[in-house]
């Protein structure tokens, strides 16, 4: 399937500004998209075409980042592409080795951060790339990653997202297969921890918007017979149904990310008041 792009990824109206989720569709080269979703939950294909699409994150200028990996024979080759506001689609980066990118995370300063998943070993390395695109191994764990997060202070983690107020949350998934048991955790700053939703299917990108929303993809499970969902928790735990993801994604949504907005700065008035001259 050839790449399709669509142009016009500046933010919607509204406080929440867009919201963009990978789709691994049928699981082949090319088989992949990734949505748009608006603060109204009005949907629109970004991009088609896509082998495997997993992280997806924002820089602040607008730019939207995709892991995608292909499957070249018998080894993976993971590649970062860039879509710019304008639709502009390029090839950010390439990450060597056999290995299947998933998370992406992107930092104040504008570099990016990639879970890379070795196929045999099943480790998990993270790569750091500047805003020109150098790569440098950043860190590493002996299991299988998903998504990473920075908090308000530039401290990176793995598979969560925090909120505005520092709190971590984590999603689970039991060992038992479709059955609703999986949950999302809520630890406080202070280390103390709940259950913040249950009764989720597969639950897996985490999202917050500017207003403390909590957006999640809940997968459901390739076979199910039931749609992936996005949905929308407030910050009281009060979930609703934000989205359902159409039949032709094979059900599975996986990563989220928003376009923020930017925050509204007073302007100055048009007719200042003159300065009295100093006695």
């Amino acid at each position: 399937m050839a790449l399709t792009l669509l142009p016009g990824l500046p933010a919607a109206n509204g406080e929440m500004g867009d919201l963009f989720t990978s789709l691994t569709g049928s699981g082949v080269n090319g088989g992949g998209f990734v949505y748009r979703y608006t603060s109204t939950g009005a949907q629109s294909v970004v991009a088609s075409g896509l082998s495997r699409p997993n992280g997806v994150v924002v820089d602040r200028f607008g730019n939207l980042f995709v892991a995608t990996t292909t499957l070249n024979g018998k080894e993976y080759e993971p590649t970062i592409l860039k879509i710019t506001p304008t639709g502009w689609q390029t090839t950010f980066a390439s990450v060597g080795g056999n290995v299947v990118l998933l998370g992406l995370a992107s930092d104040q300063s504008g570099n990016l951060f990639a879970v890379a998943q070795d196929v045999a070993s099943f480790t998990s390395t993270i790569y750091k790339f500047t805003p020109d695109g150098v790569q440098s191994p950043f860190g590493s764990f002996p299991s299988d990653g998903f998504g990473i997060a920075f908090d308000e202070m530039g401290n990176l983690f793995a598979g969560l997202a925090f909120d505005r107020f520092g709190n971590l949350f984590v999603s689970t998934e039991s060992t038992m297969l479709l059955t609703g048991n999986d949950t999302i955790l809520k630890f406080t700053p202070d280390g103390v921890e709940r259950t913040f939703a249950a009764g989720l299917t597969y639950p897996r990108g985490l999202a917050f918007d500017r207003s403390g929303n909590l957006f999640v993809a809940d997968v459901k499970g390739a076979g199910s017979g039931a749609p992936g969902q996005i949905l929308k928790f407030t910050p009281d735990g009060t979930w609703s149904l934000f989205a359902v993801v159409p039949a032709e994604s094979n059900t599975d949504p996986q990563f989220l990310a928003f376009q923020l907005l930017p925050t509204a700065r007073p302007r100055p008035s048009p007719h200042p008041r003159p300065q009295s001259a100093a006695p």
